[in-house]
């Protein structure tokens, strides 16, 4: 999968979130299903630093009316907002 961010292209967007979370946050991630909230690796802290890397790396622009817990429980479900923003 190729995603197009204002940036540059990305060849495998679930490979850049992982790496975020592996150089930003110090979170190793081995399962994108991982309920990241639930397992107590991400706080409120750590989804602000996320959220920010998100928008340096990945153009991912935020709106936080429209932001839901929900969205960034698992690296999929923070893959599918990153594309849906795209759109």
């Amino acid at each position: 999968m190729t995603v197009q961010t204002k940036t540059a292209s990305i060849p495998d967007l679930t490979e850049t979130i992982i790496q975020i979370f592996a150089d930003h946050l110090a979170i190793d991630i081995d399962d994108i299903e991982l309920d990241l909230i639930d397992e107590g690796l991400l706080d409120s802290l750590a989804v602000v630093d996320l959220l920010l890397q998100l928008e340096k790396q990945l153009g991912f622009t935020v709106v936080m009316e429209e932001l839901d817990l929900e969205d960034l429980r698992t690296v999929r479900r923070i893959e599918a907002l990153v594309l849906r923003d795209k759109e």
